[in-house]
Formats: C-alpha cells, sequence, structure tokens
C-alpha cells in the first residue's frame, strides 16, 4: 500500500509541476528554453536480485535510480527510492538514456540498456471557437 501511495504522490507532484510551470510560461515569468521543451517520459523495472544472484528488494533495499542522458559522467536525474517512472520537462531533442540503481549502502549498478527517446515541442492547446 505504501508503494501505490508513493506511486500516486510521485504522479501528482509531476501533474503540479507541469502545471506550475505552464502558468509561469503563460504570464511570462520564464522563457528561453522552456518554450522549446517536452516531456520526457522513462519507465523501467527495479533489480530483483544483487551481481551474485542474492535477492535485491528495491523497495527496502533501492536507495536511488540514477538516469544519465546524453553522454553526461554525473547523474541527468537522481529519483529516490524504489520508483519505476521519471516524467520531466527537458529541451526538445534526442535523448539517449541509460540507469544504474544504487542501495542503501551506496554502491551502484552497471549500466542497464540505453534506450533514445525524441521528446518533441510541447504544442499550446488549440483555440476554442465560439460563436
Amino acid at each position: 500500500m505504501f508503494d501505490r501511495l508513493k506511486k500516486f504522490l510521485q504522479r501528482l507532484w509531476n501533474k503540479i509541476r507541469k502545471f506550475v510551470v505552464a502558468v509561469l510560461v503563460a504570464i511570462g515569468l520564464i522563457s528561453g528554453p522552456i518554450l522549446f521543451a517536452g516531456t520526457l517520459d522513462l519507465e523501467w523495472i527495479n533489480a530483483t536480485q544483487r551481481i551474485d544472484g542474492t535477492p535485491f528488494d528495491a523497495a527496502t533495499e533501492q536507495a536511488a535510480i540514477r538516469i544519465y542522458c546524453n553522454g553526461d559522467t554525473a547523474p541527468t536525474f537522481t529519483v529516490a527510492g524504489a520508483a519505476t517512472s521519471l516524467s520531466e520537462i527537458v529541451p526538445a531533442g534526442e535523448w539517449v538514456c541509460y540507469g544504474t540503481t544504487v542501495d542503501m549502502e551506496g554502491l551502484e549498478s552497471f549500466a542497464s540498456n540505453t534506450i533514445t527517446k525524441t521528446v518533441d515541442k510541447a504544442l499550446p492547446q488549440p483555440p476554442v471557437l465560439t460563436e
């Protein structure tokens, strides 16, 4: 139940954050790259065992997932706990990403598979015509 609540709160926070950014853009408080941004959505399956084959419980042993994109040597995004998704507003373009698992002792796994995602500009909604 705690995991479902955590996922719900994470999705709620992402929606609130997107709404706040949209409002700030609409009133002109922020501009620049955000105007040419879209959403990068990533999902993954958490590790279930360590490299030596012993069981790994993401709910109790996983400190974070680190996502590295576009050749960055430092994590582009870090997601705490046993989360299984990420939704971030990023500049439009091609994003090449992989992830690692970090346990509670700070040990980091080898890199996951690499995926490529294309993020398109977030277009505004069309106007609503009335008579």
